[in-house]
């Protein structure tokens, strides 16, 4: 689709938002309901949309079963301020044993990699659901050397703080 710069603005954004729902809606679920109800007119004006989708799966791919799995109360249990200090009173946990590296872990956040720890170093560990520790076979899967543990943190759906 080309914009013109002369089209009013409805009508530049409305092929885009057309097939924004189109792409959404291929990959969401929709319910009886919604299916059996019909836009007579595209041109007409919508006020709502709704999209059912199915949850994303925040583990890692591929069906792998952690080695070790901290859950909440663990988590809790180790009385840290941060996602920092949690993980440094893990690290003997977290730490590979196998040559040729410094033995840190490679860490993902709700199963996808980050590009830096100093970006999520500071979230309360209260944020955090469970921590899942992969062997060093994971790694290569997200793109790290083969010698590291890969760590998965992931974070509750809903979590609210103030500071």
């Amino acid at each position: 689709m080309i914009l013109r710069q002369s089209e009013p603005l409805w009508r530049r954004t409305r092929g885009c938002a057309c097939a924004t729902l189109m792409l959404i809606a291929s990959n969401a679920a929709v319910s009886e309901e919604a299916a059996e109800t019909t836009i007579a007119d595209p041109s007409a004006p919508v006020d709502e949309v709704r999209v059912l989708a199915r949850r994303i799966d925040l583990s890692v791919s591929g069906g792998l079963v952690p080695e070790n799995t901290f859950d909440e109360g663990a988590i809790r249990g180790l009385a840290t301020s941060s996602l920092e200090e949690l993980l440094d009173e893990l690290s003997p946990e977290l730490t590979s044993g196998r040559g040729g590296s410094d033995g840190r872990p490679a860490y993902l956040v709700n199963g996808r990699r980050i590009s830096n720890f100093r970006e999520v170093r500071s979230y309360p560990p209260e944020a955090v659901d469970r921590i899942e520790v992969f062997p060093e076979e994971v790694a290569v899967r997200h793109g790290f050397r083969p010698d590291r543990k890969v760590v998965n943190i992931v974070l509750k759906e809903h979590f609210r703080s103030l500071e």
